[in-house]
């Protein structure tokens, strides 16, 4: 209960012995009222003070009933409101992915691997396999969709080889076995959506050499 000496006028007292016990300790108003002003009382008598703003007739046993009347419009009822929720701040909207031109944008990476966007069920990611390069053998826990965008080469899946060449397009389903092949004499640049996401969100491998030596993976981070 705070202390009633640290308060010179009766008003903050009011305010903060009513707070403590209707809202933290859970008492009825009417008790708390009359509870708080003999605490009130008992301070005068013993300090022997008055404030600025306690009239002689609070020294005459006031009703419960007189003082809320007359504290109707008080800032005390405050504490019996119920309290306002506050609106949870609302996350902007995701902006998505939009490239104008996939196919120039295919066709102008050099790296072994890009990742370009990565949302919570899909992540989009650009490849160019130099000639005679492969991806090597990869088994994944995610449906993959491929384009080729410029070159030629082969693609297994399971036990299946198809020619592939610009405008193919390919899904590997997740759990199958697959590999590209680059049989061509120029780079072979494709794009690849995995769903859901498969690599870390914004990596880079330069080679194929860092990509093996890279162990990392889908952390739950997207590009926004």
């Amino acid at each position: 209960m705070p202390d009633p000496t640290k308060f010179k006028k009766k008003d903050q007292w009011m305010n903060a012995c009513m707070h403590q016990m209707v809202k933290v300790e859970g008492k009825p108003q009417d008790e708390a009222v009359a509870v708080c002003l003999d605490l009130w009382r008992t301070k005068d008598k013993k300090t022997k003070k008055k404030t600025k703003n306690m009239k002689k007739a609070d020294e005459v046993p006031m009703s419960v009933s007189d003082y809320l009347r007359d504290l109707a419009e008080s800032v005390i009822y405050k504490f019996s409101e119920e309290p306002v929720e506050k609106e949870e701040a609302t996350k902007p909207e995701a902006k998505g992915f939009f490239d104008a031109d996939i196919s120039k944008t295919t066709k102008a990476n050099k790296n072994f691997r890009e990742v370009l966007y990565t949302g919570k069920n899909s992540q989009m990611v650009l490849m160019s396999l130099k000639p005679g390069q492969d991806i090597g053998d990869e088994v994944h826990d995610v449906d993959q969709f491929f384009r080729v965008e410029e070159g030629k080469g082969d693609v297994i899946i399971n036990d299946s080889t198809y020619k592939i060449k610009d405008d193919s397009a390919i899904i590997v389903p997740a759990g199958a076995k697959h590999n590209f092949i680059n049989t061509g004499k120029k780079a072979l640049k494709l794009y690849s959506i995995y769903s859901p996401p498969h690599h870390e969100s914004g990596i880079i491998h330069t080679t194929k050499d860092e990509a093996i030596k890279d162990s990392e993976e889908f952390d739950g981070r997207t590009s926004e």
